[in-house]
């Protein structure tokens, strides 16, 4: 996720994707929780079109991948802008 850009609105697609659900933290967090691994990813809530912060990308990255979320390579595959699922509207 480093070197991709992404939006906010991707980044939440493709965490729901991986089985995260998410939460609204006060106004200004959204928690994303994965409850069979229990990590748990806490981003600044910002505009979907807005892109994911460098630092926010690459924390989320090394966790997703050290808990065994999913594996590097895929997740280079699932960061490819046309392999992002969308997904329908979930409650923040």
């Amino acid at each position: 996720m480093a070197t991709n850009r992404i939006t906010y609105k991707q980044f939440d697609a493709l965490l729901t994707h991986l089985g995260f659900s998410r939460e609204r933290v006060e106004t200004k967090w959204l928690r994303y929780e994965h409850r069979d691994s229990e990590l748990v990813i806490v981003v600044a809530a910002k505009r979907p079109s807005e892109l994911v912060r460098v630092t926010d990308a690459v924390s989320a990255r090394r966790h997703l991948v050290e808990k065994g979320v999913v594996g590097a390579k895929e997740l280079d595959q699932l960061l490819s802008r046309s392999s992002i699922p969308e997904t329908s509207g979930k409650k923040a």
